[in-house]
């Protein structure tokens, strides 16, 4: 733990329900080389997720797909659409103007920020700064078994700015488990 570490440990010492064991990085390491620090703690498969993003998804289902396809990691993913601002020039390779094509959406199959993995991944993780997506670059190259779990763009929110926390306020509050 390191990353405002102080408001997370603040907020869940008012938890009275919640046992929470801390790890506190020497230093920084990335978004999942401090599970370095857990590799003889934990057992079998575990969630890993950003802190900054909100999930009302079924977390039972998601790994049971994980278990049944005998997954090393699961992504959770979402398809997200984006729409330009403006209009796009296409161009020939001489640079003569095909066509503007005015205010285009594009769709992508994003990484929501959650995750399942097993354990055994961590061992692919150096004893240094190392973040999520190097870790699953590694698991590829090792041949592990990496697939992706979809789940709706209504389900998750990035919540990183307090601007977009704010905006997102209904959002949250239709989230099935969250209470603002």
């Amino acid at each position: 733990m390191n990353y405002k570490s102080e408001i997370i440990k603040s907020y869940f010492s008012k938890k009275k329900n919640f046992k929470i064991k801390y790890v506190n990085e020497n230093k920084p390491l990335g978004t999942c080389g401090a599970l370095r620090l857990l590799k003889n703690k934990l057992k079998g498969d575990f969630f890993l997720t950003n802190c900054d993003v909100l999930f009302d998804v079924n977390y039972d289902d998601i790994l049971n797909f994980h278990k049944k396809n005998k997954n090393q990691i699961t992504i959770v993913a979402s398809e997200k659409e984006y729409q330009l601002q403006y209009g796009v020039c296409n161009l020939t390779k001489s640079g003569k103007l095909l066509k503007i094509v005015e205010k285009p959406s594009f769709d992508f199959i994003i990484n929501a920020g959650l995750y399942v993995m097993n354990k055994r991944v961590l061992s692919f993780i150096p004893n240094k700064s190392y973040n999520v997506p190097e870790l699953i670059q590694a698991a590829i190259k090792k041949k592990c078994k990496v697939e992706v779990y979809f789940i709706s763009e209504k389900s998750w929110i990035d919540v990183g700015q307090w601007d977009e926390f704010d905006n997102s306020k209904n959002k949250i509050k239709s989230f099935n488990n969250f209470n603002i």
